[in-house]
């Protein structure tokens, strides 16, 4: 990450800051806010697929445990698919 911001971001807001005679400070600012805004994006679809995991996850234990409690249970009995 600091190569990242030390050579490459660094180095294209100052060639912008002198050729469209612009502050660095406005630019940095700007770069600060679409990155946190990436960071804050990426943190959110993770957080989603935890979540999707996690209720698919619950989903099947589930649906495993009523087979094993039923296979116990019913030895005998014949599930009919649906």
């Amino acid at each position: 990450m600091k190569q990242l911001f030390s050579e490459h971001l660094n180095g294209m807001l100052n060639a912008l800051a002198s050729v469209g005679n612009l502050s660095k400070q406005t630019l940095w600012e700007n770069a600060a806010v679409y990155i946190f805004w990436l960071y804050e994006k990426a943190l959110f679809d993770l957080i989603s697929i935890k979540r999707k995991m996690i209720t698919i996850f619950y989903y099947l234990r589930q649906k495993v445990l009523f087979l094993v409690l039923d296979k116990i249970l019913y030895p005998g009995l014949i599930m009919k698919k649906h």
